[in-house]
Parts: C-alpha cells; sequence; structure tokens
C-alpha cells in the first residue's frame, strides 16, 4: 500500500481541499452561526459553536491531516466488516477472509493528560452544522508527516475473524453506508472538487504555505511552476474562489439547531481532593 504522497500528488490535494474549505466559508450556514448576531437562546451573547472546517472537510471525501476516529462502537464496526467498492462507489459487506480484521482502541483523555509541549493530536469534531460528522460520531486524531497511528499514540488493537453473515448485517443495519453519508449539497460539491484542477491565486498561495510546512520550499516562480506543472494545475482566472449556490433553507436550519440545543447535556463531573 502507498503510505507517502509523491510531492505533485501532495500539492493537488492541498490545493483541493484549501478550495473546498474557502468556498465553504461562504456557505450560509457558516457564516450565520459565525456571525456575532446569531443568538437563537436570546441571550446576552452568541451561541459558542465551535466550527472545524478540517473536519468537516475529512468526513466529506478531502484530504487533511486528520485520521477518523469514532465514540461508537457499531459505525467502528460498520467501517471494519465493509469494504468501498470504487467502481460501483458503494459499500460492500466483507466476505470470509484468512486474514483477520481490526478494531483499533485509545482513550482521549489519556492524550488530554498527557505531558508534553506539544498540541494535543485528539480533536473532538462533534457535532457540525453538516450531517456527515454527526451521523459517523466524529472524532479524528491530528497526525504530522510521518507518523503512525499504531506506534505513536497509546492504541489496542482487537482482531477478529470476519463473519459474512455479521457483516451483510450491520451492513443492513446502516442501510449500506447511507445512514452514515446522507445525501447533501455539500457531498455533491465535495465530489466535484475531487476533479478539479484549475485554481484561483488565493487558494494557489494558501496551498503553497501548508505545502512548505512539509516538504521543500517553492520559493521561486520557476520551482512553483514547475510543481504545478507535475500536480496538472493551472491557475483560473478567477480572482477568487466562485461563490456557491448552496440550497439553504432557513427553517431547516432553525429547526436543527433547535434540535441540537435540545441534545445538549451538562456531564456530571466528581473531583478527588
Amino acid at each position: 500500500m502507498k503510505e507517502v504522497m509523491e510531492d505533485h500528488e501532495l500539492f493537488a490535494a492541498l490545493c483541493r481541499s484549501t478550495y473546498f474549505k474557502q468556498a465553504l466559508e461562504t456557505h450560509p450556514v457558516i457564516t450565520r452561526l459565525r456571525s456575532n448576531v446569531f443568538n437563537p437562546g436570546g441571550g446576552i451573547a452568541p451561541l459558542p459553536i465551535c466550527i472545524d472546517l478540517d473536519g468537516i472537510a475529512q468526513h466529506y471525501g478531502l484530504p487533511t491531516q486528520y485520521l477518523d476516529i469514532t465514540s461508537n462502537f457499531s459505525v467502528a464496526s460498520f467501517f471494519a466488516t465493509q469494504r468501498w467498492d470504487s467502481k460501483a462507489k458503494k459499500f460492500e459487506p466483507m466476505r470470509m477472509n484468512p486474514l483477520p480484521g481490526v478494531i483499533y482502541h485509545l482513550q482521549p483523555d489519556v492524550l488530554i493528560a498527557k505531558p508534553g509541549n506539544g498540541g494535543i493530536p485528539y480533536t473532538p469534531v462533534g457535532w457540525q452544522p453538516f450531517p456527515r460528522p454527526e451521523q459517523q460520531r466524529a472524532n479524528a486524531i491530528h497526525l504530522g508527516a510521518g507518523e503512525d497511528f499504531v506506534k505513536t499514540l497509546p492504541v489496542a488493537s482487537f482482531r477478529f475473524k470476519h463473519s459474512r453473515n455479521q457483516s451483510k448485517r450491520i451492513h443492513e443495519e446502516f442501510e449500506g453506508g447511507d445512514k452514515l453519508f446522507p445525501a447533501d449539497d455539500l457531498a455533491d460539491f465535495a465530489e466535484s472538487v475531487q476533479s478539479k484542477t484549475s485554481f484561483p491565486q488565493c487558494t494557489l498561495d494558501e496551498a503553497f504555505r501548508l505545502y512548505e510546512k512539509r516538504r521543500k520550499p517553492q520559493d521561486t516562480a520557476e520551482k512553483r511552476e514547475s510543481l504545478m506543472s507535475r500536480a496538472g494545475i493551472t491557475l483560473d482566472s478567477q480572482e477568487s474562489h466562485v461563490t456557491q449556490q448552496w440550497d439553504f433553507c432557513q427553517k431547516k436550519f432553525d429547526a436543527e439547531i433547535q434540535r441540537m440545543l435540545g441534545r445538549v447535556r451538562f456531564r456530571g463531573v466528581c473531583y478527588a481532593l
């Protein structure tokens, strides 16, 4: 299995994920949640909802430095017992296989409490204003270049024998994956970005900035043009990314916010002295 992207592949991936996030900034859901006047509770301060653009991009198929993890065992079981058919573009239950399946387990509280000067690699993506992260009980691990998930973090692995009947049962429970990947306009947009090759200057500038955090600096025009050529990336004549025509309904948005707020609970905490 190919583990490390070539330079041109990495740059193309950064262009696409950057463009996706820049366009997402124009989505009415994002602009309303970030607005200082958004306050559905009627209090004195706007609702502090954390928008994780990388988390959204990851769960809509765009490459990021996140590694998906989930807080739900049933969701983990689905991904451990299904295979993606790239031609048919659907999940299929695993058949009997001599090689065992594996589910990894880690405790985020260990990562949060781990001493050190570096940042915490665990990110609770949680509820986002688009359906996929919530349906997949989204959490994530931030991995640096070349980091191995199993070797870097305190992870326990549990191996199991594949069973066609169990895989099929889990496949049916999640309606073939439709429950985890509900259709929406953002999914359609993300799919279109996957094959995009022409980007505005603001996207290219940000992609080069991110690229140079991982690989050698492209500090001359000739180096940048060479990398773009190898990646099949060209400059779009647009001055900035095109504002998308999003499918947005204010009533549905308000209802979703109220549904989410209705599920918020405070956890009991006990401190030992």
